[in-house]
């Protein structure tokens, strides 16, 4: 099982970074000293169960001279209230542009929940996420009822099964 999981985050982190251009960064929420943003890509969100894993940019707006911004991979739990970070990379620039600064895949045994607490950044991010949930493994329809039947008076080309 962790082998799959490890797969699994290797290849969304592969995919994000790969497609990085291709975000579409929500602006969520701003924390109260005015100091950090927090963007989510609603496109990226898949739901598997009780959990959405999504990618979140953060800009630095105030005391930061060499990392503004940074892109982390996060696992929600909706059901929990809580979230752990995967992996992320820093940037030297506003909305991950600019050099690489330093980036951090955490290993099974460094991945650690953290539990939001009401009206916090974390609280909000969290919210906002489970608000949306994209996905067919979320779906209560069986695969069954899925699958639409073609007529079977009409010839197809292709050989069914």
């Amino acid at each position: 099982m962790k082998k799959f999981i490890l797969f699994f985050i290797f290849i969304q982190l592969y995919n994000g970074l790969v497609l990085a251009n291709d975000f579409n960064w929500t602006r969520t929420v701003e924390n109260k000293s005015g100091s950090s943003e927090f963007y989510l890509d609603n496109e990226s969100v898949r739901t598997i169960g009780n959990y959405n894993y999504q990618w979140i940019l953060t800009n630095y707006l105030k005391d930061s001279d060499e990392i503004k911004s940074d892109v982390s991979y996060a696992t929600f739990d909706c059901k929990k209230n809580r979230m752990q970070i995967v992996v992320w990379s820093e940037y030297s620039e506003y909305d991950a542009k600019g050099n690489i600064e330093g980036h951090s895949l955490a290993s099974p045994e460094d991945l650690k929940w953290s539990t939001a607490k009401p009206d916090t950044v974390m609280s909000l991010l969290i919210e906002n996420s489970c608000a949306n949930k994209v996905s067919s493994a979320n779906s209560t329809n069986t695969d069954k009822e899925n699958i639409k039947k073609k007529p079977k008076d009409k010839k197809s080309k292709y050989k069914e099964f």
